[in-house]
Order: C-alpha cells, then structure tokens, then sequence
C-alpha cells in the first residue's frame, strides 16, 4: 500500500548500493533521507490544522518528529486498530474484533540516529583533513535504515492522536499545544507570522492548563513588518524576526532632557 510513499526512494537506494563505489552510496543516502522526511511529511498531514506553532516553524524533520512525539503521545509507536460491537452489558470477546488497519512508527531517537548519520555523510568535506575524518556509512547501517523503513511501507493505516490544549490569541488565531509541551517552560509562539506573540504555559493546583500571555517589548520588522515580540530578559540576546529570518540587536542610547522654564 505504501501510504508513505517510502517505496520509489527505496528501491532507487538498494539500485544503488548495488555499485560498489562511494558515489553510488552517497546517492543511496539521499534517497533514504528523502524517504525518512516523507515519513515525517505524511504524520504531518494526519493532524490538518491543528498543529503547534513551532512545528510550523521548524525544517528539520527530525525536530518536527521530536514535537510531534510532545503533541501526540502515540506518535512514535506502532499499532492496531480493531472494533467489536457490544452485545448488551457483555464485553466482546478478542475474537468479535475485526481489524480495520495497522500504523508502523519510527522512535525518535533511531530516526534522528539515522537522520543525522545519513546527513553527514552527503556533506562535501572542506579540505583533505576533514574528508579523513568522513564516517563512511557501513553496510550494516544501510540495512538497519532500509529494514526500518521497509516496515513502516507495511502500514495500512496513519493515526493521529490528538492530546492538545488550545486557546485564541489576541489576533484570532488559534494557539495548539500538546499537553505533554506543559512539562517544559518553552513559550508558545503564535503560529501566525504577522502576529508572534508569546504565550506561556500555567499549571493550575487542580491540573488545569492554560495559555498565559507574556509580557513582551514589541518592535517591527524592518524587512517584512511582522511583529517580533520581545520578553524583557531577552532584550540584549540577537533578536531574528521568525518571519523572515532577520537578525537584529537592540541599541541603547541616553538622551538629554531639556528642562521646562
């Protein structure tokens, strides 16, 4: 079935790996990678909208599986699903059920292992040194990243598992965040780039969760005009605005004021 569309860059990898030469492994190590992002690509667009805004933010899809694992507590693992019908007050038995289609998932830490070991390989040394210091990918590591993504072509089903606190941000856009991003203090960014404004997460004593606005500086872009909000504790780090990437610093200057007759 190939619901992740893994199977085309897998068989052009094994093609390759076929040859003997480096070249045709360091092309094999590009289609595995380019399989390993379909698999992130295609969770993805499990959940629609409903997405924290830093995953919207990110690139690498290695970052974007470890946030999905904080919003979907099941990301990362492999499973069934079945349904029986209840007959009166009796709980079915395991035969009444009746399998509808089965996920295969990636664990975080292999995808990033494997992720991360099919990168550096692909990058062109910079002089004679650094290519001795190359990591040649084994065969048996090649393997192991086939194997695994082979298992996750056999999937019939993609599920997502949808464990989130939501709010409104003073722009109207709606705020996603996983109910397991609560155990951290990263503050949640507004998922739209004309607004950015920073939210914390509270605990209540009873567990309630809530979105807390933080209180932020506010300045323009100068590139683009999106807002780029600023907590005071951060006023004299380099600021980038998460629209467009542009780096700024804060300037301080003292100015003299004239006394009133």
């Amino acid at each position: 079935m190939d619901i992740y569309r893994v199977l085309p860059y897998l068989g052009r990898a094994k093609e390759l790996l076929k040859a003997s030469d480096e070249h045709s492994k360091r092309y094999a190590a590009l289609e595995l990678r380019f399989a390993l992002e379909n698999v992130v690509y295609r969770q993805m667009r499990q959940y629609g909208d409903v997405l924290p805004g830093k995953v919207l933010s990110m690139w690498k899809p290695d970052q974007m599986l470890k946030a999905l694992i904080s919003f979907d507590p099941i990301n990362e693992n492999g499973g069934e699903l079945a349904f029986a019908l209840r007959n009166g007050d009796e709980l079915p038995a395991d035969s009444d059920f009746k399998d509808i289609g089965s996920t295969k998932a990636i664990p975080w830490k292999e995808f990033r292992k494997y992720y991360n070991k099919l990168g550096s390989y692909l990058h062109t040394p910079v002089n004679q040194e650094a290519a001795q210091k190359v990591k040649k990918i084994a065969e048996e590591d090649f393997a192991k990243i086939i194997n695994c993504l082979e298992e996750v072509a056999k999937a019939t089903a993609v599920f997502a598992f949808k464990a989130v606190v939501f709010g409104t941000c003073q722009c109207g856009n709606v705020l996603y965040v996983g109910q397991r991003e609560f155990d951290n203090e990263d503050l949640v960014l507004c998922s739209n780039r004309r607004c950015n404004l920073l939210w914390s997460k509270w605990t209540e004593s009873d567990g309630t969760q809530l979105l807390v606005k933080v209180e932020t500086i506010i300045f323009e872009c100068a590139d683009c005009q999106a807002v780029i909000p600023v907590p005071p504790a951060q006023m004299w780090q380099p600021i980038r605005c998460s629209n467009c990437s542009s780096r700024f610093r804060v300037e301080v200057r003292l100015s003299k004021v004239e006394e009133e007759d």
